[in-house]
């Protein structure tokens, strides 16, 4: 389950089906930075591992990190950086000098924008880093396992944003959103490889103007959240043998 606060909040609260209050995991304006294991600051994306009762936050607007709450309690678990990194930004300084380092040539050490975050059926936690470009794979304990790049050299910097999957048991695809080029980009999940494109910047039907966070249902329709757009668009798959 997948859900995004809004950009600004410091904080996440849980609310029951009538809109009890039932937790509250961090408080506004308390961050002090990425080694803070009780506070967020901004954080961008949310996702909730039933099995394991466990809450990953893309904590990627004010801080460069993946943090994993217990569901029940809000307890700390662990977090990690990119490439499943303890090593975190402490200053704007120290995040310039950590964008500038590269990780065996395969680019900048540290997470910058860390956007959205989904688990596949398989276990495998997917965070997209956008103004890195790129989407890096990891286990649940945060161990890296590879990554890809998203629209490297296109206009926009600010690329990969939403994420979610094809509704097929092994979740053959992954739809990621662009949000500075108003694209959704196709991937083959497990092998990372690009296979495709759909949209262009645009408000007719299929055109898109700042995707943000993106959602597919058990029958493949995929739900596209937009800013500039002010609009949520939902994409119906089309019957290929048939056209």
């Amino acid at each position: 389950r997948n859900v995004e606060p809004g950009r600004g909040d410091d904080m996440i609260v849980v609310l029951s089906n009538d809109g009890s209050f039932v937790q509250q995991i961090g408080r506004r304006g308390a961050s002090t930075g990425n080694l803070d294991r009780e506070n967020l600051h901004a954080p961008a994306d949310i996702y909730i591992d039933d099995a394991e009762a466990e809450v990953y936050v893309a904590d990627g607007y004010g801080n460069q990190r993946v943090i994993v709450f217990d569901k029940n309690d809000g307890s700390f678990l662990r977090m990690w950086n990119a490439f499943g990194s303890s090593e975190f930004p402490q200053s704007p300084a120290e995040l310039e000098a950590m964008m500038a380092e590269t990780v065996n040539g395969s680019g900048p050490s540290t997470f910058n924008a860390v956007h959205g975050v989904e688990m596949a059926n398989d276990g495998k936690v997917y965070v997209s880093d956008r103004l890195n470009q790129r989407i890096q794979v990891f286990t649940p304990q945060g161990n890296y396992l590879g990554q890809t790049y998203v629209n490297r050299g296109h206009p926009s910097p600010l690329t990969a944003s939403g994420i979610t999957f094809s509704p097929d048991k092994n979740q053959k695809y992954m739809f990621v959103t662009d949000w500075g080029n108003n694209t959704i980009e196709m991937f083959e999940r497990l092998s990372l490889t690009h296979i495709g494109r759909l949209g262009s910047a645009g408000s007719e039907p299929g055109q898109f103007l700042g995707p943000h966070l993106i959602d597919a249902d058990s029958q493949g329709i995929i739900y596209v959240a937009e800013v500039q757009g002010a609009r949520m668009q939902r994409l119906i798959p089309c019957n290929t043998k048939s056209g």
